[in-house]
């Protein structure tokens, strides 16, 4: 009988920690993107070039939280369109978080500008990172809103 609670209480801990293991390394995450598609028809991407969705200015993002650092946006508005998306922080402590931001963030920048919007794609293999950068352009957005 406590043999098999010990072999029980052993599966349990290894199968929660391939959980965490999972969730942390996003392998669960297996969208591949197109840059500038934002997952979409490129064509239903364009907009009225006359139309104006945000007051032009720099608006400044919240900082949020990646779980392997910060990620802090600032987006340029010009003709009440996104023409810039300049990141002010992103996760860069471990070596591992310097290569992932460094090829998660041009595919970010570029789709946010080309969709004109903070819901960009997730990115396969930076998944926290994506998620805040939605969250940090989302809320320097609601502040250029029109």
């Amino acid at each position: 009988m406590k043999t098999k609670k010990i072999i029980l209480s052993a599966f349990t801990i290894l199968a929660f920690a391939f959980y965490i293991v999972y969730q942390r390394l996003g392998w669960g995450s297996s969208v591949i993107v197109t840059p500038g598609t934002g997952g979409q028809n490129p064509s239903s991407t364009t907009q009225n070039p006359n139309t104006r969705s945000f007051r032009d200015g720099v608006y400044n993002g919240i900082s949020a939280d990646a779980f392997y650092g910060r990620v802090e946006v600032v987006a340029t508005i010009s003709g009440g369109r996104i023409v810039d998306v300049t990141f002010l922080d992103h996760p860069k402590d471990a070596r591992t978080s310097q290569e992932i931001s460094a090829r998660a963030m041009p595919i970010l920048q570029t789709e946010a500008i080309a969709i004109q919007k903070a819901s960009v794609d997730i990115v396969s293999g930076a998944t926290e990172t994506s998620l805040a950068f939605r969250e940090s352009l989302a809320s320097a957005l609601v502040k250029a809103k029109i």
